[in-house]
Protein backbone atom coordinates (compact mmCIF):
# COMPACT_ATOMS: atom_id res chain seq x y z
CA UNK A 1 0.00 0.00 0.00
CA UNK A 2 2.86 2.53 0.92
CA UNK A 3 4.58 1.87 -2.04
CA UNK A 4 1.52 2.50 -3.99
CA UNK A 5 1.13 5.72 -2.41
CA UNK A 6 4.63 6.80 -3.13
CA UNK A 7 3.96 5.92 -6.58
CA UNK A 8 1.18 7.93 -6.82
CA UNK A 9 2.95 10.88 -5.01
CA UNK A 10 5.67 11.29 -7.84
CA UNK A 11 3.03 10.33 -10.50
CA UNK A 12 0.81 13.80 -9.69
CA UNK A 13 4.12 15.70 -8.31
CA UNK A 14 7.30 15.06 -10.28
CA UNK A 15 7.59 17.65 -13.48
CA UNK A 16 11.03 17.32 -14.73
CA UNK A 17 11.74 14.21 -16.27
CA UNK A 18 13.36 12.59 -19.85
CA UNK A 19 11.44 11.83 -22.66
CA UNK A 20 11.93 8.40 -23.04
CA UNK A 21 13.01 6.07 -25.94
CA UNK A 22 10.81 4.73 -28.44
CA UNK A 23 9.53 1.52 -26.88
CA UNK A 24 10.08 2.43 -22.83
CA UNK A 25 7.26 2.56 -20.49
CA UNK A 26 5.67 5.91 -21.09
CA UNK A 27 5.67 5.47 -24.60
CA UNK A 28 2.75 4.70 -26.84
CA UNK A 29 2.42 0.78 -26.99
CA UNK A 30 0.05 0.27 -30.45
CA UNK A 31 -2.05 3.26 -31.36
CA UNK A 32 -4.39 3.41 -27.98
CA UNK A 33 -2.49 2.43 -25.19
CA UNK A 34 -0.49 4.73 -23.15
CA UNK A 35 1.59 3.58 -19.81
CA UNK A 36 1.99 6.46 -17.30
CA UNK A 37 5.48 6.88 -16.32
CA UNK A 38 6.59 9.41 -13.20
CA UNK A 39 5.80 12.88 -13.58
CA UNK A 40 2.68 12.42 -15.69
CA UNK A 41 -0.43 14.19 -15.23
CA UNK A 42 -3.81 13.96 -17.18
CA UNK A 43 -3.17 17.20 -18.47
CA UNK A 44 0.45 16.93 -19.46
CA UNK A 45 -0.86 13.18 -21.17
CA UNK A 46 -3.82 14.93 -22.65
CA UNK A 47 -1.41 17.89 -24.47
CA UNK A 48 0.65 14.98 -25.23
CA UNK A 49 -1.79 13.22 -27.66
CA UNK A 50 -3.82 16.42 -28.32
CA UNK A 51 -6.78 14.96 -26.65
CA UNK A 52 -8.33 16.58 -23.55
CA UNK A 53 -8.45 15.58 -19.90
CA UNK A 54 -12.42 15.51 -19.61
CA UNK A 55 -11.93 12.19 -23.01
CA UNK A 56 -9.50 10.57 -21.21
CA UNK A 57 -11.31 10.74 -17.82
CA UNK A 58 -14.41 9.07 -19.63
CA UNK A 59 -12.34 6.59 -22.11
CA UNK A 60 -10.59 5.29 -19.21
CA UNK A 61 -13.72 5.51 -16.54
CA UNK A 62 -11.89 7.66 -14.37
CA UNK A 63 -14.10 9.62 -11.56
CA UNK A 64 -10.82 11.90 -10.61
CA UNK A 65 -7.56 12.95 -12.26
CA UNK A 66 -5.89 10.71 -9.77
CA UNK A 67 -2.91 8.43 -12.02
CA UNK A 68 -0.54 5.81 -10.97
CA UNK A 69 2.77 5.09 -12.68
CA UNK A 70 2.20 2.00 -14.63
CA UNK A 71 -1.49 2.38 -15.33
CA UNK A 72 -1.92 2.28 -18.95
CA UNK A 73 -4.61 5.05 -20.26
CA UNK A 74 -6.99 4.76 -23.31
CA UNK A 75 -6.00 7.50 -25.42
CA UNK A 76 -9.05 8.24 -27.39
CA UNK A 77 -9.05 9.90 -30.89
CA UNK A 78 -8.43 13.27 -30.51
CA UNK A 79 -9.17 14.10 -34.42
CA UNK A 80 -13.32 14.71 -34.09
CA UNK A 81 -12.06 17.09 -30.60
CA UNK A 82 -9.36 18.60 -32.76
CA UNK A 83 -11.84 19.46 -35.92
CA UNK A 84 -14.77 20.49 -33.29
CA UNK A 85 -12.33 23.04 -31.72
CA UNK A 86 -10.76 24.46 -34.93
CA UNK A 87 -14.39 24.91 -36.25
CA UNK A 88 -15.54 26.70 -33.19
CA UNK A 89 -12.34 28.09 -31.37
CA UNK A 90 -9.90 27.23 -29.09
CA UNK A 91 -10.47 28.21 -25.13
CA UNK A 92 -7.35 28.68 -23.43
CA UNK A 93 -6.78 26.62 -20.54
CA UNK A 94 -4.40 26.72 -17.49
CA UNK A 95 -0.98 25.87 -18.79
CA UNK A 96 -1.57 26.34 -22.27
CA UNK A 97 1.02 28.56 -24.23
CA UNK A 98 0.92 29.97 -27.68
CA UNK A 99 3.55 27.53 -28.94
CA UNK A 100 1.35 24.26 -27.49
CA UNK A 101 -1.93 25.76 -29.09
CA UNK A 102 0.11 25.90 -32.20
CA UNK A 103 1.82 22.63 -31.73
CA UNK A 104 -1.83 21.15 -30.93
CA UNK A 105 -3.48 22.65 -34.29
CA UNK A 106 -0.22 22.16 -36.22
CA UNK A 107 0.13 26.12 -36.93
CA UNK A 108 2.57 28.62 -36.91
CA UNK A 109 2.63 31.04 -34.27
CA UNK A 110 2.60 33.82 -36.64
CA UNK A 111 -0.59 32.61 -38.28
CA UNK A 112 -2.29 32.73 -34.77
CA UNK A 113 -1.26 35.95 -33.42
CA UNK A 114 -2.37 37.14 -36.85
CA UNK A 115 -5.92 35.72 -36.76
CA UNK A 116 -6.32 36.78 -33.48
CA UNK A 117 -4.97 40.09 -33.29
CA UNK A 118 -1.81 39.48 -30.73
CA UNK A 119 1.07 41.75 -30.78
CA UNK A 120 3.00 38.99 -27.75
CA UNK A 121 2.96 36.00 -27.69
CA UNK A 122 3.38 35.38 -24.26
CA UNK A 123 -0.10 37.72 -23.42
CA UNK A 124 -2.71 35.00 -23.26
CA UNK A 125 -5.07 33.81 -20.24
CA UNK A 126 -6.97 31.23 -19.35
CA UNK A 127 -10.94 31.41 -21.16
CA UNK A 128 -9.72 33.34 -23.58
CA UNK A 129 -11.02 32.02 -27.21
CA UNK A 130 -9.04 31.54 -29.97
CA UNK A 131 -9.56 31.27 -33.42
CA UNK A 132 -7.71 28.40 -35.37
CA UNK A 133 -6.20 28.90 -38.60
CA UNK A 134 -6.33 26.48 -41.18
CA UNK A 135 -3.04 24.01 -40.93
CA UNK A 136 -2.12 20.62 -42.27
CA UNK A 137 -2.39 17.50 -41.39
CA UNK A 138 -1.49 16.57 -37.57
CA UNK A 139 0.35 13.37 -36.44
CA UNK A 140 1.59 12.53 -33.12
CA UNK A 141 0.63 16.12 -32.75
CA UNK A 142 2.97 17.52 -34.85
CA UNK A 143 2.82 18.40 -38.24
CA UNK A 144 5.42 16.34 -40.28
CA UNK A 145 6.89 16.05 -43.39
CA UNK A 146 7.78 13.07 -45.45
CA UNK A 147 12.04 12.43 -45.35
CA UNK A 148 13.29 13.91 -48.18
CA UNK A 149 13.90 12.26 -51.41
CA UNK A 150 17.76 11.77 -51.95
CA UNK A 151 17.43 9.93 -55.05
CA UNK A 152 15.81 12.89 -56.36
CA UNK A 153 18.13 15.19 -55.41
CA UNK A 154 21.65 15.46 -57.79
CA UNK A 155 24.88 14.08 -56.83
CA UNK A 156 26.46 17.14 -56.35
CA UNK A 157 28.79 18.17 -53.35
CA UNK A 158 27.78 21.46 -52.36
CA UNK A 159 30.24 23.64 -50.73
CA UNK A 160 29.70 25.12 -46.84
CA UNK A 161 32.26 27.39 -44.18
CA UNK A 162 31.54 27.41 -40.49
CA UNK A 163 31.56 31.05 -38.89
CA UNK A 164 31.90 31.45 -35.30
CA UNK A 165 30.64 35.49 -35.08
CA UNK A 166 27.27 35.25 -32.32
CA UNK A 167 26.46 39.45 -33.00
CA UNK A 168 27.35 42.25 -35.17
CA UNK A 169 30.81 40.24 -36.59
CA UNK A 170 28.02 38.12 -38.55
CA UNK A 171 28.49 40.41 -41.30
CA UNK A 172 31.97 40.83 -41.75
CA UNK A 173 32.27 36.83 -41.56
CA UNK A 174 29.13 36.63 -44.10
CA UNK A 175 30.98 39.13 -46.40
CA UNK A 176 34.13 36.72 -46.39
CA UNK A 177 32.13 33.86 -46.82
CA UNK A 178 30.14 35.08 -49.91
CA UNK A 179 33.38 36.47 -51.40
CA UNK A 180 34.58 32.86 -51.09
CA UNK A 181 32.10 31.27 -52.72
CA UNK A 182 30.66 29.24 -50.36
CA UNK A 183 27.15 28.41 -50.62
CA UNK A 184 26.19 27.29 -46.71
CA UNK A 185 27.20 28.28 -43.78
CA UNK A 186 27.55 26.72 -40.15
CA UNK A 187 26.85 28.89 -36.98
CA UNK A 188 26.26 28.55 -33.71
CA UNK A 189 23.13 29.28 -32.06
CA UNK A 190 23.16 28.73 -28.07
CA UNK A 191 19.91 28.29 -26.36
CA UNK A 192 21.27 30.22 -23.73
CA UNK A 193 21.63 33.23 -25.46
CA UNK A 194 17.92 33.14 -26.53
CA UNK A 195 15.80 32.23 -23.80
CA UNK A 196 16.71 33.85 -20.69
CA UNK A 197 14.44 32.08 -18.83
CA UNK A 198 11.07 29.64 -19.63
CA UNK A 199 8.93 31.17 -22.34
CA UNK A 200 10.90 34.57 -21.81
CA UNK A 201 13.36 35.21 -25.16
CA UNK A 202 15.58 37.64 -26.33
CA UNK A 203 16.01 37.15 -30.27
CA UNK A 204 18.21 40.22 -30.48
CA UNK A 205 21.68 39.21 -31.28
CA UNK A 206 20.08 35.95 -33.30
CA UNK A 207 17.90 38.36 -35.32
CA UNK A 208 21.29 40.61 -36.53
CA UNK A 209 22.94 37.01 -37.36
CA UNK A 210 19.88 35.60 -39.18
CA UNK A 211 19.99 39.08 -41.13
CA UNK A 212 23.00 38.79 -42.00
CA UNK A 213 23.31 35.46 -43.54
CA UNK A 214 20.38 36.00 -45.54
CA UNK A 215 21.36 34.47 -48.94
CA UNK A 216 23.18 31.52 -47.61
CA UNK A 217 21.79 28.22 -46.29
CA UNK A 218 22.20 28.38 -42.55
CA UNK A 219 23.33 24.96 -40.35
CA UNK A 220 21.82 26.53 -36.61
CA UNK A 221 23.48 24.28 -34.23
CA UNK A 222 21.62 24.27 -31.09
CA UNK A 223 22.95 23.26 -27.74
CA UNK A 224 24.20 25.32 -24.91
CA UNK A 225 21.00 24.91 -22.20
CA UNK A 226 20.48 27.99 -20.36
CA UNK A 227 20.89 27.36 -16.54
CA UNK A 228 17.66 27.38 -15.98
CA UNK A 229 16.88 23.97 -17.44
CA UNK A 230 19.41 22.02 -16.20
CA UNK A 231 21.32 20.88 -12.23
CA UNK A 232 24.22 19.23 -13.01
CA UNK A 233 27.03 18.21 -15.17
CA UNK A 234 29.00 20.04 -17.99
CA UNK A 235 28.05 23.55 -19.17
CA UNK A 236 26.85 21.34 -22.72
CA UNK A 237 25.20 18.42 -20.72
CA UNK A 238 20.98 17.94 -21.90
CA UNK A 239 18.57 19.62 -20.21
CA UNK A 240 16.74 18.17 -17.47
CA UNK A 241 13.33 18.08 -18.95
CA UNK A 242 13.30 17.56 -22.85
CA UNK A 243 10.40 19.07 -23.30
CA UNK A 244 12.05 22.29 -22.22
CA UNK A 245 14.40 21.89 -25.72
CA UNK A 246 10.81 21.05 -27.48
CA UNK A 247 9.69 24.37 -26.99
CA UNK A 248 12.51 26.11 -27.19
CA UNK A 249 13.21 24.59 -30.71
CA UNK A 250 9.56 25.03 -32.24
CA UNK A 251 9.78 28.93 -31.01
CA UNK A 252 13.06 29.00 -33.10
CA UNK A 253 11.93 27.56 -36.41
CA UNK A 254 8.94 29.22 -35.89
CA UNK A 255 10.33 32.72 -35.86
CA UNK A 256 13.11 31.96 -38.47
CA UNK A 257 10.68 29.29 -40.79
CA UNK A 258 11.94 29.16 -44.11
CA UNK A 259 15.65 31.49 -43.42
CA UNK A 260 16.89 28.38 -41.62
CA UNK A 261 17.70 25.85 -43.74
CA UNK A 262 18.88 22.91 -40.91
CA UNK A 263 19.67 22.55 -37.62
CA UNK A 264 21.90 20.38 -36.39
CA UNK A 265 21.28 18.96 -32.52
CA UNK A 266 23.96 18.80 -30.39
CA UNK A 267 27.82 18.44 -30.70
CA UNK A 268 29.61 15.03 -30.08
CA UNK A 269 27.47 13.54 -27.20
CA UNK A 270 29.62 10.59 -27.32
CA UNK A 271 32.01 13.13 -24.96
CA UNK A 272 31.87 13.23 -21.20
CA UNK A 273 32.66 16.54 -21.54
CA UNK A 274 29.36 17.26 -23.91
CA UNK A 275 27.20 14.90 -22.72
CA UNK A 276 28.05 14.18 -18.76
CA UNK A 277 28.16 10.41 -19.10
CA UNK A 278 27.21 9.66 -22.49
CA UNK A 279 24.39 7.38 -23.34
CA UNK A 280 22.85 6.69 -26.79
CA UNK A 281 20.01 6.27 -25.72
CA UNK A 282 19.64 9.27 -23.88
CA UNK A 283 20.64 11.62 -27.22
CA UNK A 284 18.07 9.85 -29.49
CA UNK A 285 15.42 10.69 -26.84
CA UNK A 286 16.33 14.46 -27.22
CA UNK A 287 16.60 14.16 -30.71
CA UNK A 288 12.88 12.58 -30.95
CA UNK A 289 11.75 15.62 -29.52
CA UNK A 290 14.12 18.02 -31.16
CA UNK A 291 12.94 16.29 -34.51
CA UNK A 292 9.53 16.66 -34.21
CA UNK A 293 9.23 20.05 -32.86
CA UNK A 294 11.05 21.50 -35.51
CA UNK A 295 9.20 19.87 -38.31
CA UNK A 296 5.80 21.15 -36.72
CA UNK A 297 7.14 24.38 -37.13
CA UNK A 298 8.97 24.34 -40.96
CA UNK A 299 8.24 21.03 -41.94
CA UNK A 300 10.64 22.08 -44.71
CA UNK A 301 14.02 22.22 -42.54
CA UNK A 302 16.40 19.69 -42.65
CA UNK A 303 17.31 17.97 -38.96
CA UNK A 304 21.08 17.28 -38.87
CA UNK A 305 22.28 14.57 -36.08
CA UNK A 306 25.38 15.56 -34.17
CA UNK A 307 28.73 14.91 -35.22
CA UNK A 308 30.37 12.58 -33.20
CA UNK A 309 33.86 13.14 -32.10
CA UNK A 310 35.89 11.10 -33.63
CA UNK A 311 37.50 8.49 -30.73
CA UNK A 312 38.21 4.85 -29.82
CA UNK A 313 37.92 5.93 -26.52
CA UNK A 314 35.73 4.02 -23.79
CA UNK A 315 33.91 5.72 -20.75
CA UNK A 316 33.97 7.34 -18.70
CA UNK A 317 35.90 10.01 -21.00
CA UNK A 318 34.06 8.89 -24.46
CA UNK A 319 31.90 6.07 -26.32
CA UNK A 320 33.55 5.39 -29.67
CA UNK A 321 31.74 7.29 -32.82
CA UNK A 322 31.18 3.96 -34.57
CA UNK A 323 30.09 2.23 -31.59
CA UNK A 324 27.62 5.25 -30.61
CA UNK A 325 26.47 5.23 -34.46
CA UNK A 326 25.13 1.56 -34.26
CA UNK A 327 23.73 2.28 -30.36
CA UNK A 328 21.50 5.25 -32.05
CA UNK A 329 19.94 2.91 -34.41
CA UNK A 330 19.59 0.84 -32.11
CA UNK A 331 17.61 3.01 -30.44
CA UNK A 332 15.67 3.65 -32.81
CA UNK A 333 17.41 6.78 -33.88
CA UNK A 334 17.10 6.43 -38.12
CA UNK A 335 13.30 7.85 -38.40
CA UNK A 336 14.67 11.24 -35.86
CA UNK A 337 17.24 12.96 -38.89
CA UNK A 338 17.29 13.70 -42.54
CA UNK A 339 20.99 14.08 -42.53
CA UNK A 340 24.39 12.39 -40.64
CA UNK A 341 26.30 14.60 -39.29
CA UNK A 342 29.53 13.31 -39.58
CA UNK A 343 32.95 15.33 -37.97
CA UNK A 344 36.16 14.52 -40.11
CA UNK A 345 38.80 15.54 -39.06
CA UNK A 346 42.27 14.54 -40.66
CA UNK A 347 44.28 14.51 -38.12
CA UNK A 348 47.99 14.00 -39.08
CA UNK A 349 47.56 12.17 -42.30
CA UNK A 350 46.46 13.38 -45.86
CA UNK A 351 42.86 13.14 -46.73
CA UNK A 352 43.51 10.22 -49.05
CA UNK A 353 45.01 7.65 -46.28
CA UNK A 354 42.57 5.00 -45.40
CA UNK A 355 41.48 4.22 -42.38
CA UNK A 356 43.14 1.01 -42.42
CA UNK A 357 46.44 2.30 -43.46
CA UNK A 358 46.15 5.08 -40.48
CA UNK A 359 45.13 1.71 -38.34
CA UNK A 360 48.94 0.53 -39.02
CA UNK A 361 50.81 3.64 -39.33
CA UNK A 362 52.47 5.04 -36.17
CA UNK A 363 53.07 8.48 -37.42
CA UNK A 364 49.51 9.03 -38.16
CA UNK A 365 48.35 7.71 -34.66
CA UNK A 366 47.38 4.16 -35.35
CA UNK A 367 43.71 4.47 -35.29
CA UNK A 368 41.36 4.15 -37.89
CA UNK A 369 39.06 6.77 -36.23
CA UNK A 370 42.01 9.34 -36.73
CA UNK A 371 41.54 10.50 -40.45
CA UNK A 372 39.30 11.99 -42.60
CA UNK A 373 38.23 9.11 -44.36
CA UNK A 374 36.34 7.72 -40.63
CA UNK A 375 33.78 9.30 -42.99
CA UNK A 376 33.27 6.21 -44.96
CA UNK A 377 33.17 3.74 -42.08
CA UNK A 378 30.02 5.79 -40.53
CA UNK A 379 28.77 5.55 -44.14
CA UNK A 380 28.95 1.69 -43.90
CA UNK A 381 26.92 1.80 -40.88
CA UNK A 382 24.31 3.37 -42.36
CA UNK A 383 24.28 1.64 -44.82
CA UNK A 384 24.21 -2.30 -42.52
CA UNK A 385 21.21 -0.23 -40.83
CA UNK A 386 19.07 0.29 -44.13
CA UNK A 387 19.64 3.81 -44.32
CA UNK A 388 21.44 4.10 -47.41
CA UNK A 389 18.87 6.51 -49.21
CA UNK A 390 20.01 8.93 -46.61
CA UNK A 391 22.62 11.58 -46.89
CA UNK A 392 26.07 12.65 -44.92
CA UNK A 393 26.32 16.49 -43.74
CA UNK A 394 29.95 16.89 -43.23
CA UNK A 395 29.56 19.62 -40.39
CA UNK A 396 33.19 19.48 -39.46
CA UNK A 397 36.29 18.61 -40.97
CA UNK A 398 40.34 20.48 -41.42
CA UNK A 399 43.90 20.39 -39.92
CA UNK A 400 45.32 22.03 -37.36
CA UNK A 401 48.51 23.54 -37.18
CA UNK A 402 48.67 24.01 -33.58
CA UNK A 403 52.91 22.93 -33.05
CA UNK A 404 51.23 22.05 -29.90
CA UNK A 405 49.13 19.23 -30.94
CA UNK A 406 50.96 15.47 -31.77
CA UNK A 407 49.04 15.85 -34.96
CA UNK A 408 49.63 19.53 -36.24
CA UNK A 409 50.58 19.99 -39.63
CA UNK A 410 52.85 22.29 -41.63
CA UNK A 411 50.46 25.93 -42.65
CA UNK A 412 51.64 24.27 -46.58
CA UNK A 413 50.37 21.27 -45.42
CA UNK A 414 46.93 22.75 -44.54
CA UNK A 415 46.20 24.39 -47.45
CA UNK A 416 46.96 21.50 -49.57
CA UNK A 417 45.32 19.04 -47.63
CA UNK A 418 42.02 21.03 -47.45
CA UNK A 419 41.64 21.48 -51.42
CA UNK A 420 42.61 17.74 -51.42
CA UNK A 421 39.80 16.63 -49.05
CA UNK A 422 36.84 18.75 -50.76
CA UNK A 423 38.47 17.17 -54.12
CA UNK A 424 38.22 13.43 -52.64
CA UNK A 425 34.41 13.83 -51.39
CA UNK A 426 33.64 15.62 -54.98
CA UNK A 427 35.03 12.68 -56.66
CA UNK A 428 34.14 9.67 -54.32
CA UNK A 429 31.50 10.98 -51.86
CA UNK A 430 28.91 12.77 -53.94
CA UNK A 431 26.63 10.46 -54.70
CA UNK A 432 25.82 10.16 -50.46
CA UNK A 433 27.38 13.25 -49.42
CA UNK A 434 25.11 16.62 -49.53
CA UNK A 435 27.44 19.49 -48.16
CA UNK A 436 31.12 19.63 -46.85
CA UNK A 437 31.90 22.84 -44.03
CA UNK A 438 34.94 23.92 -44.09
CA UNK A 439 36.89 25.04 -40.75
CA UNK A 440 35.62 27.89 -39.40
CA UNK A 441 36.37 31.84 -39.37
CA UNK A 442 37.87 32.85 -36.18
CA UNK A 443 36.08 34.25 -33.42
CA UNK A 444 37.55 37.51 -32.42
CA UNK A 445 37.80 36.85 -28.68
CA UNK A 446 39.96 33.29 -29.71
CA UNK A 447 43.53 33.59 -29.27
CA UNK A 448 46.22 32.33 -31.07
CA UNK A 449 46.63 29.41 -29.24
CA UNK A 450 42.92 28.86 -30.18
CA UNK A 451 43.38 28.76 -34.49
CA UNK A 452 44.89 26.41 -35.32
CA UNK A 453 41.88 24.78 -37.43
CA UNK A 454 40.75 28.27 -38.52
CA UNK A 455 40.86 30.18 -41.83
CA UNK A 456 41.57 33.90 -40.17
CA UNK A 457 43.22 35.06 -37.35
CA UNK A 458 41.32 36.64 -34.82
CA UNK A 459 42.25 39.61 -35.76
CA UNK A 460 40.60 39.02 -38.93
CA UNK A 461 43.20 38.88 -41.42
CA UNK A 462 43.11 35.93 -43.59
CA UNK A 463 45.22 32.83 -43.44
CA UNK A 464 46.51 30.93 -46.65
CA UNK A 465 44.12 28.14 -46.18
CA UNK A 466 41.41 30.69 -46.86
CA UNK A 467 42.68 32.22 -49.51
CA UNK A 468 43.43 28.39 -51.26
CA UNK A 469 39.33 27.58 -50.70
CA UNK A 470 38.23 30.76 -52.16
CA UNK A 471 40.40 30.59 -55.24
CA UNK A 472 39.39 25.97 -55.35
CA UNK A 473 36.80 25.62 -57.79
CA UNK A 474 33.44 24.84 -56.83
Amino acid sequence: MRGGIVALIFALGLTTVALPVMGAPGERTGSTIYIVQWGDTLFSIANRFGTTVEALMAANGLTSSLIYVGQRLTIPSSTSIVTQERSTGYLIRYGDTLYSIARRFGVAVEALMRDNGLYNPHFIYVGQKLTIPDSTTISEGYVLSSAPSVVSEASILEYGVGLSAWGEEGYEQARLAREAGFTWVRQGFPWREMEVGKGIFDWGVADRVVEALEGFSIIAVVDSPPFWARTEGPANSPPDNYRDFGDFLYALASRYRGRIKAYQIWGEPNLASQWGRPKAAEYVALLRVAYLNIKAADPEALVISAGLAPTESGLPVAIPDDLFLRQIYQAGGRRYFDLLGVNAPGFKAPPEVSPEQVAKGPLWGEDRALCFRRVEDLRRIMVENGDEAKKVAITEFGWSTDEHRWHAVTEEEQVDYLVRAYRWAREKWSPWAKMMVAPPLADPGWTESDEGYFLTYPDGSLRPAYEALKAMQK
